[in-house]
């Protein structure tokens, strides 16, 4: 199965009411950005905006226009970074558990993938001990996430360190998928990619800032792997839309008003769901500082049969942790209403009981 199984199960389960299988901010609207359709008519200026977008995209991380290429998503982002560095037969270590895209991407690439653990007991940090530990001669290439999905948990600055450290000894490179990140306040939006040249970095503000499908991500890395991104991406996928320009420009022109809301309410969220896990006795996470979503493990319960249920009788979806590597886990994301939150939480319990 590939990466792609989840967006598409996820689509298929776009009606469910109480859906906290998403892991990002409620939706925006034009109004939302300050945009209305005469905007989108005359803000058309295709050369300025792609350089200035760049040039902005850079600075918000501490690097040159040169250290960005745009993508027309972060899907696109992943795949152009590992193509990039990949050659077919490249030996490639991915955290688990993770997101199937992160090895579906160096798997189309022809590379050979194995696994390092991030582990319960260690709250899922991103540690390079359990990196080292699984390095095997030749590996090219180390795929992890921050904040980690599906926990939430967020590696600190020593630790990506210490990982690139590693890189510079064993002659990889480090590849985070960094997203999430949008949703920390402004100083704990540092990139990996700023740090050294052995990392690359996959950014989007589309779940941070309510804007799935925006079709916008940008990969960060040198400018030397910057240009063969870019030069790959013209030949495979393009440049995003010209649309998707001037939303993301919106969003980022109002970045401390749209971020606010979101974090102020995944903050009270975030508090909802703990205090709901606390309650249940086949259910426990490891509580996420930051971010809209976490891991919650399942005791004596099939998770499986667990969300047939909330969708056959709740109107309520998990995402279920097949997904990621433990099919005895649970993803739940909290970034939605907190009325709704409130009323899934609920749903779910009702679901547990029977």
């Amino acid at each position: 199965m590939t990466g792609s199984d989840f967006a598409s199960w996820l689509d298929s389960r776009s009606s469910i009411r109480f859906n906290l299988a998403r892991s990002g901010a409620p939706p925006r609207s034009l109004e939302d950005l300050s945009l209305g359709v005469q905007d989108l008519r005359t803000r058309f200026s295709p050369d300025v905006g792609w350089r200035s977008l760049m040039e902005r995209i850079a600075y918000r991380h501490s690097l040159s226009p040169a250290n960005a290429t745009l993508t027309p998503g972060p899907g696109a982002a992943l795949y152009l970074a590992c193509a990039a560095v990949l050659e077919p037969n490249d030996r490639v270590l991915v955290e688990s558990p993770g997101r199937r895209s992160l090895h579906s991407a160096p798997r189309l690439l022809g590379a050979q993938v194995g696994f390092f653990q991030r582990e319960a007991a260690r709250s899922y940090a991103l540690e390079a001990d359990q990196v080292e530990a699984m390095l095997s001669p030749g590996t090219k290439l180390v795929i992890a996430t921050n904040l980690h999905d599906p926990s939430g948990a967020a590696a600190t600055k020593q630790s990506i360190q210490d990982l690139l450290a590693l890189a510079d000894r064993y002659g990889f490179y480090l590849l985070l998928e960094e997203s999430a990140l949008e949703l920390l306040p402004s100083a704990g939006q540092h990139s990996a990619a700023s740090l050294s040249a052995r990392a690359l970095a996959v950014r989007t503000i589309e779940g941070a800032y309510g804007l799935e499908g925006l079709g916008m991500g940008w990969l960060l890395a040198s400018s030397k792997l910057s240009q063969r991104a870019g030069e790959l991406r013209d030949l495979i996928c393009g440049r995003p839309s010209h649309l998707s320009r001037m939303l993301c420009e919106s969003a980022l022109d109002l970045s401390e008003r749209l971020l606010s809301s979101v974090l102020n309410q995944a903050d009270r969220n975030r508090w909802a769901v703990d205090a709901f896990i606390a309650q249940q006795p086949n259910l426990d996470w490891a509580k996420p500082p930051n971010g809209v979503f976490g891991w919650v493990q399942a005791r004596d319960t099939s998770v499986e049969d667990l969300i047939r249920r909330l969708e056959d009788q709740y109107d309520t979806t998990l995402a279920p942790g097949r997904f990621f590597g433990d099919a005895n886990c649970f993803r739940i994301g909290f970034g939605l209403d907190s009325d709704d939150l409130r009323e899934g939480l609920d749903r779910i319990g009702l679901a547990l009981q029977q």
